[in-house]
């Protein structure tokens, strides 16, 4: 006699249900840093990990995307509403990371948006704090760009008055060349020349390694002006230095026994500065 069983359809959810749960945490634990994640892009930083999120960045090269946010509910249908508290944050959260690119990558901005969507995630209730939070932070990077603008600018702008000085003293110095003065002092006419070219050419290399200055957003932007005045007023000493060298023939005689001529001499000064 042959009897049949019949499997009771809650056994098969609850089958089910245990299958999904096994999925979700075996996906969630294989991610870790160097794993590419489901994207295929490989994991940089983990900034939050809990049991049914994961927040992290990847290698990819627009920072505005690294960032990411991967919700995998413990079930199927989200009895908690993970997905949609999120849901109510991400125009901010898409917010925060158009302007990710300002603040340079930095993982700190990154940690701190990371910490505040956990809060929304742990509990949905707190939309508005979250939020603010957001936003909060996306001023911060505002700022902190602005700020670094700014120094860059009084940084150049120190290196910049000592170039005008110079190029102000060398025209007036062309403009009476012929007076007294420098007829008995021929001398100094080549050194003004010098400081002027040199100038120049500091000017030029400190405008091409200012997007590497660090700036620092506490530090008085004063400061930056009187260190990119600092960084010019050696360019003038060493261009002054290299003048000495060249003109006694201590180093490259043929320049000047081959190419004579104060404004080629000093176009050379103006190359030794790069």
């Amino acid at each position: 006699m042959n009897a049949s069983v019949e499997i009771s359809p809650e056994i098969n959810t609850i089958s089910e249900a245990e299958k999904y749960l096994k999925e979700q945490q075996e996906t969630l634990a294989s991610l870790k840093i160097g794993v590419p994640d489901l994207n295929g892009y490989p994991i940089k930083n983990i900034y939050a990990r809990g049991n049914e999120y994961l927040i992290y960045d990847t290698t990819e090269e627009s920072v505005h995307q690294t960032i990411k946010v991967l919700i995998y509910t413990e079930q199927d249908d989200d009895p908690k509403k993970i997905c949609h508290a999120f849901n109510r944050v991400k125009n901010k959260f898409d917010k925060l990371k158009t302007v990710l690119y300002k603040s340079g990558d930095n993982p700190l901005h990154k940690q701190r948006a990371a910490s505040a969507v956990v809060i929304i995630l742990q509990e949905p209730n707190k939309e508005d704090e979250v939020n603010n939070l957001l936003e909060e932070i996306t001023n911060d990077i505002k700022k902190e760009y602005e700020d670094k603008l700014w120094g860059r600018l009084a940084y150049l702008a120190g290196a910049l008055s000592i170039t005008l000085t110079g190029v102000i003293s060398a025209c007036f110095s062309y403009v009476y060349r012929n007076s007294e003065f420098f007829s008995n002092n021929e001398i100094l006419l080549s050194v003004i020349y010098c400081c002027m070219f040199a100038g120049i050419g500091g000017f030029f290399s400190v405008s091409l390694k200012s997007q590497s200055i660090f700036i620092m957003e506490a530090t008085n932007k004063f400061m930056y002006f009187l260190y990119g005045l600092e960084r010019n007023t050696i360019a003038v000493i060493a261009g002054l230095a290299c003048f000495v060298l060249l003109s006694s023939e201590i180093i490259f005689a043929n320049v000047k026994d081959g190419n004579t001529g104060i404004f080629f001499f000093n176009e050379c000064l103006f190359l030794l500065r790069f």
